[in-house]
């Protein structure tokens, strides 16, 4: 099973590639996140955006097929990773492989 890339657009400035891949491992479970990157353009200096690759495995996780599944309904969810805080996430779709016909992502 091929897991997409999802992609945070914006996340405060302090947050690290660790915290990103240790919200999604405890809110998926299975330990699935192989590596989060952190994009090197920033948004502003407050804040910057994530990538977050998953392992390929041939289980079934029903959170993360949900997820996926919410976001390409809704275009993106929001993944609290602390009591007052979230993340928009949405996939990641590289800009050369965007077409006319590919809908941009929700602004953020």
């Amino acid at each position: 099973m091929t897991t997409p890339t999802l992609y945070i657009g914006y996340s405060m400035a302090f947050i690290t590639c660790k915290q990103v891949q240790d919200a999604f491992n405890s809110i998926i479970g299975d330990m699935l996140v192989e590596s989060v990157e952190s994009c090197d353009k920033t948004n502003d200096k407050t804040g910057r955006p994530f990538k977050i690759f998953f392992i390929k495995f041939k289980g079934n996780n029903q959170i993360l097929n949900e997820m996926i599944q919410r976001i390409k309904d809704e275009g993106h969810v929001k993944l609290n990773y602390d009591r007052d805080w979230f993340w928009k996430v949405q996939l990641y779709i590289p800009k050369e492989v965007q077409t006319a016909d590919t809908p941009p992502p929700p602004p953020i």
